[in-house]
């Protein structure tokens, strides 16, 4: 054989990386797939493990001509795995023992040879190809082909089942988020919670469990999938087991193996595997929820981030159950309002973000009539934050459920790095589903990239935020689009601005322009202006407050006064 003709691959190798990429990138074509390679290489059996991410463990996918391996689990990439996954390619020969440098022995149960196929530049997945006898020699051109057809098939497979949960997910919430927002009475609440979450994730058993601290015990409110009698033989201290530690700690708990973890009390003797997370709202933990599963590992960063935000649901809809049996028994006005500014309040972020290069700080002095302001920064990627202010119409309880809504649905969409213009309008259009029509919400998001920095944005009808350049110039970010929560499928606009040292930026509810003094004058953009300029050298936590300062003493004590929300962010030296 030439040197030529062993750089192109031969008609076997061609018709089978072409027979791979033709399939459909679903589960059902995965077999096919493997079966081609492994006939196309002449090798007796074929097993693929596919990680969704570098830290995460090896899971099989499908094998072919041999029997499954045990567990859900392929073998780690330390040990014997680790020389061989850094390689785009390597063959081991069992029968002459001739390992890479690291690689003790041959994993158990191979006969003669195995191969690693790692996906593009980062391994993601893994083949390993066996054969009983020695079969005709393969040329390596044949077999990167081949792997390279396979890495894409499976790259595509992913990709495909990845967006489709995560599409899941966002509608799940979403719809999760209109459900409980109808449900009032608490049975009524944990009815419908564990059939929404068993969508998504996977489990064999739950529970939700309601946490007495002056009993010092818990009580388990709902569960599915244990046996009735022996959960009630579990009565549960504050403390005692994974459910106690959480009540406890107020911290998220995933253990992927409960048989090694001390803390897990037996209610359910299959369970490998839970995942515990606190029910909190206001900094008040109400419960503890709790799943199990058969499987070792079964639940990864992403199932967390899902199940907690499911535990927020709970936590809004049992206060407000709550809530509203005490409205029924005592009929008192005060205390409505007192919850509601709560709820508003537990909403807004506990500590400003650090970000190299800026001073970031923002503030929510709410009224006496409680309204509907909110303010975030969401950490994106690193670098990367998503800074929202927003205000919605009306006042009390109804203004504070909808800004719950609302801040649900924009963060659902931020985490799946949706472009600005589109969390906009799909937030539009689910607050359009599940508000009154005289309803709405005027918004600004935007995100910050504190490396390249830019600041990208687009305006729901909310007050312009002031950008004062460092040569006095003044801006006004209007770009965007019309009222959230009005128009259907509203369209929006976004807009980059490049932020140099020295500018200032302060985004602000319509609280502080627009506070009448006695004479019926407002505060007014033009006042605001030339305050925040004459602070422009202070901090970004001085300018909040003194222009909070500056607006409750011009303001009218005998007129009603909205809630005052700013942020403040100042670009220091680049």
């Amino acid at each position: 054989m030439t040197a030529t003709s062993q750089l192109i691959p031969s008609e076997p190798a061609i018709f089978a990386a072409h027979e791979v990429l033709r399939l459909g990138a679903r589960r059902e074509s995965l077999a096919s797939a493997l079966d081609t390679i492994a006939a196309t290489l002449h090798a007796d059996s074929a097993r693929l493990w596919w990680r969704v991410r570098p830290d995460f463990p090896l899971q099989h996918w499908s094998t072919v001509g041999a029997e499954p391996p045990s567990g859900d689990h392929g073998p780690d990439v330390a040990g014997i795995w680790k020389p061989i996954w850094t390689d785009e390619f390597l063959m081991i020969d069992a029968a002459t023992s001739d390992l890479p440098d690291g690689a003790a022995a041959i994993p158990e149960g191979l006969s003669d040879a195995w191969a690693l196929i790692p996906s593009g530049s980062r391994a993601r997945g893994a083949v390993v190809l066996t054969w009983r006898e020695p079969g005709e020699p393969v040329s390596e051109t044949d077999r990167e082909l081949l792997r390279v057809s396979l890495s894409a098939f499976t790259a595509q497979l992913w990709w495909r089942e990845r967006w489709a949960q995560r599409k899941l997910e966002r509608e799940l919430l979403d719809e999760t988020g209109r459900l409980l927002a109808k449900a009032f009475e608490r049975d009524e609440v944990l009815g419908q919670i564990f059939e929404l979450l068993g969508r998504v994730v996977r489990y064999e058993a739950g529970g939700i469990f309601l946490v007495h601290p002056e009993q010092g015990d818990l009580e388990h409110l709902t569960q599915v999938g244990y046996k009735v009698e022996k959960l009630d033989h579990v009565h549960l201290k504050i403390g005692q087991g994974l459910v106690g530690h959480v009540a406890t700690t107020g911290e998220t708990v995933n253990v992927r193996d409960v048989r090694e973890d001390p803390r897990y009390v037996n209610a359910r003797d299959a369970t490998r595997s839970a995942l515990v997370v606190p029910v909190d709202v206001r900094g008040k933990l109400l419960g503890v929820l709790n799943l199990e599963s058969d499987r070792l590992g079964a639940y990864d960063p992403n199932d967390e981030w899902l199940v907690r935000a499911f535990a927020q649901q709970v936590a809004i809809a049992l206060d407000r159950a709550e809530l509203f049996k005490k409205e029924v028994q005592v009929q008192r006005l005060s205390e409505q309002l007192s919850v509601a500014r709560s709820i508003q309040q537990s909403f807004l972020p506990q500590r400003m973000p650090d970000i190299p290069g800026y001073d970031i700080h923002g503030v929510n002095y709410p009224s006496e009539q409680v309204g509907g302001d909110y303010f975030d920064f969401v950490p994106i990627v690193e670098g990367q934050w998503g800074i929202a202010i927003a205000d919605v119409s009306g006042k009390g309880i109804p203004a504070a459920l909808i800004m719950a809504g609302f801040r649900a649905s924009l963060i659902a969409e931020i985490r799946n790095n949706y472009a600005i213009r589109t969390i906009l309008r799909k937030v539009n259009n689910v607050l359009l589903e599940m508000t009154p029509r005289d309803n709405f919400v005027t918004a600004f998001y935007g995100v910050l990239d504190a490396r390249n920095h830019v600041f990208t944005f687009s305006n729901g009808g909310h007050n312009p935020p002031l950008l004062l350049r460092q040569n006095g110039e003044v801006e006004r970010l209007k770009e965007g689009g019309p009222l959230v929560g009005v128009i259907a499928d509203a369209k929006y606009e976004e807009r980059p601005i490049w932020l140099t040292p020295g500018d200032v930026l302060l985004l602000y509810t319509d609280g502080v322009t627009e506070a009448s003094g006695a004479d019926g004058e407002e505060f007014g953009e033009a006042r605001l202006i030339e305050l925040v300029g004459a602070l422009r050298d202070q901090s970004a936590a001085d300018i909040c407050n003194r222009v909070h300062e500056a607006v409750r003493g011009f303001a009218d004590r005998r007129a009603a006064v909205d809630d005052i929300t700013m942020i403040a962010i100042k670009v220091l030296g680049v």
